[in-house]
């Protein structure tokens, strides 16, 4: 079986996070962190799953990160490969700068 790695482009604007966030200030492992997650719920971590990602030895969404307006406001776009499969009804997690789960949302198709 040929698998064909997919580019995921994507973007999006979180409300009532951290304030005065800069990505390269949440050294800590997913802190500031936005990352598609292999689960297909957000009651618990166990319903979210770890970072959603296929083919690769490496985690794509260790860098994957955002910054915030004083206002608690952070907007974010970037692309990723994540491997074959389709990302419908997965979670998207959002992290804060200690790298706690503080937001989820189930991605469905536009």
């Amino acid at each position: 079986m040929l698998h064909h790695q997919k580019t995921l482009v994507y973007v999006g604007e979180i409300k009532n996070v951290e304030k005065n966030l800069n990505a390269s200030d949440c050294p800590t492992t997913n802190g500031c962190g936005v990352h598609i997650h292999s689960g297909v719920g957000c009651d618990s971590s166990v319903d979210q799953g770890g970072h959603f990602f296929l083919n690769t030895t490496t985690d794509p969404w260790v860098n994957k990160k955002y910054n915030s307006t004083d206002q608690g406001t952070a907007s974010f776009a970037d692309e990723i490969e994540i491997g074959s499969q389709d990302v419908a009804n997965r979670a998207f997690v959002v992290h804060n700068a200690a790298g706690e789960r503080v937001g989820c949302g189930i991605l469905t198709e536009a």
